[in-house]
């Protein structure tokens, strides 16, 4: 019997910009989406020993969430972008050939390849695997998180993964820093 939870609150929600890349090494301009996220828990057993509070899913949720507001989504994967430098008060690169320098407490730093959707449900479920590691939640309960990110009513998109895939990719560092390995040019 497959047992599942859900968490969607009004109150889950982030602002964040970024700019779209295309293969061809153009880009869209910077712009910003209100994302509402969702979570769809996928538990491994259930029985009166085994329980997750859905208040503290909601509240990995909420930080996770708090995490990424306001912030300027790096895609470090990307191909099109090089970074200059980088210390704890700005980060200078260039993304299709267009140099930016924002403030380094600005930028959420992701390893993908491009701040698309189809990226973003899985970046936001491997912090949010993250964030319920650093709690006392019983991890070895789920089987899969399920995360949708909607930004408008009826259009996003969504990411599941087991809790193997999720272990592997939060074993990954979040982020890197200029002059480390991590394949750009």
């Amino acid at each position: 019997m497959l047992r599942q939870l859900h968490v969607r609150k009004d109150s889950l929600k982030f602002d964040v910009a970024h700019m779209t890349v295309s293969p061809d090494g153009t880009k869209e301009r910077l712009h910003g989406h209100s994302y509402r996220a969702g979570l769809t828990v996928t538990l491994e057993h259930f029985d009166f020993e085994s329980f997750l509070n859905l208040r503290d899913l909601r509240h990995a949720m909420q930080s996770v969430c708090n995490a990424w507001n306001e912030r300027f989504l790096l895609p470090l994967n990307c191909p099109h972008l090089s970074i200059t430098s980088w210390d704890d008060t700005s980060i200078d690169f260039t993304l299709c050939f267009d140099r930016y320098v924002m403030p380094s407490k600005d930028i959420k730093p992701l390893d993908i390849e491009n701040a698309v959707i189809e990226h973003l449900t899985v970046s936001f479920a491997v912090d949010l695997w993250r964030e319920l590691g650093c709690r006392d939640l019983n991890r070895k309960l789920i089987a899969s998180l399920a995360i949708e990110l909607e930004e408008s009513t009826g259009q996003g998109g969504a990411s599941t993964l087991s809790a193997e895939e999720l272990s592997a990719l939060a074993d990954v560092p979040p982020q890197r820093r200029a002059g480390q390995a991590s394949g750009h040019r």
